[in-house]
């Protein structure tokens, strides 16, 4: 049940701190459910950060998604983390991958759109 990206007023209205009261409805009657019969389910998490200064982490071995990437692993039921369009560039070549720039700066930003978890 994907939620609507664009009603994060509404993130604290909820369990589940899911920005669309209607799919969070949604999604914490599937849990419940769920729940009674005894299982789990598994999830996607984005994480959205604005204002974070360019260039913050070190160049190579220290990036922030590394760091960023590090922590969310860090928890035991994370299986994986995807930083941009990374799941769907793994399936593309590198010509497709590569961001554009242009004189106005980059076209494209596969590299660093939105994580998922």
């Amino acid at each position: 049940m994907p939620a609507d990206r664009e009603l994060r007023e509404s993130v604290l209205e909820n369990s589940l701190f899911c920005p669309d009261a209607q799919a969070a409805a949604k999604m914490e009657k599937k849990i419940a459910a769920v729940r009674r019969k005894g299982d789990s389910l598994g999830g996607v998490v984005e994480i959205i950060v604005s204002g974070c200064p360019a260039g913050l982490g070190e160049p190579v071995f220290d990036k922030m998604d590394a760091d960023l990437a590090k922590a969310l692993m860090s928890i035991g039921s994370v299986k994986a983390v995807e930083v941009g369009d990374g799941f769907v560039m793994a399936n593309l070549q590198g010509s497709e991958t590569n961001d554009e720039m242009t004189e106005k700066g980059f076209k494209t930003n596969h590299a660093e759109e939105y994580w998922q978890v």
